[in-house]
């Protein structure tokens, strides 16, 4: 049986730019994590994440939790073998994926570092 995937929008209080910021470094740790997944032909999440979680945690500063959905974004990328033919690339400002660890029970959503 398949989950119900939920997609809403939401309204962020705070500094617009600090949103985009952290945007535009997930993206491009998805950019240079998927650069290696299809460089070195890993494409599970398992493997992927014991090839590049620490480098990934230090190269761009990322927490644990965003270094973990960074893995699975790029890996989901690759899961129909008729893509991994081509090189899979990231918008600067494309979607982050949120899930339920992220929710608090005020309400309020912690945004990987932003609340």
């Amino acid at each position: 049986m398949r989950a119900m995937q939920l997609t809403t929008v939401v309204s962020i209080r705070g500094d617009p730019q600090a949103l985009l910021s952290i945007m535009r470094r997930f993206n491009a740790a998805c950019n240079w994590l998927s650069a290696i997944a299809f460089e070195e032909r890993i494409f599970h999440w398992l493997p992927l994440q014991r090839r590049a979680y620490r480098e990934l945690r230090q190269r761009f500063g990322v927490s644990a939790a965003e270094a973990i959905v960074i893995v699975r974004k790029v890996a989901y990328a690759y899961k129909d073998r008729a893509r991994r033919s081509t090189l899979a690339t990231f918008r600067p400002l494309g979607a982050i994926p949120l899930y339920r660890h992220a929710y608090k029970r005020d309400g309020m959503v912690r945004f990987y570092g932003a609340r």
